[in-house]
C-alpha cells in the first residue's frame, strides 16, 4: 500500500479510489486520463458508444445498475464524478 504523509483516512481513500478508478477506465475502455478533473465528454473521450460500455462496467465491477430514465451527464463528466457517483451506487 502507497504511504501517503499527511493525509488523513478519508483523504487518502478518495485518493485510492480515484487512482482505482482511473486505472480502470484506462484498463478496461482504453481511456487516458489527465487529470480526475478532465472533462470527458467535452475532450470526446467519453462518447454515447463508450458511456454504454463504462455502465456495463460500473454493473459488473461495483454492482451498480444504471436506470437511463435517470442518467445524468454530470455523473460520467470526470474522474471525481463518477468516483462521487460510485460512492452513492455502489452496492
Amino acid at each position: 500500500m502507497l504511504w501517503v504523509p499527511s493525509m488523513d483516512q478519508s483523504k487518502h481513500n478518495q485518493f485510492q479510489q480515484l487512482q482505482e478508478v482511473q486505472a480502470l477506465l484506462e484498463a478496461e475502455l482504453s481511456i487516458q486520463i489527465e487529470t480526475p478533473e478532465m472533462d470527458l465528454i467535452e475532450s470526446g473521450v467519453l462518447d454515447s458508444l463508450v458511456l454504454v460500455e463504462l455502465i456495463m462496467l460500473l454493473d459488473a465491477r461495483y454492482g451498480i445498475a444504471v436506470d437511463i430514465n435517470e442518467l445524468e451527464f454530470d455523473d460520467f463528466r470526470n474522474v471525481q464524478n463518477l468516483c462521487l457517483f460510485i460512492d452513492r451506487h455502489a452496492a
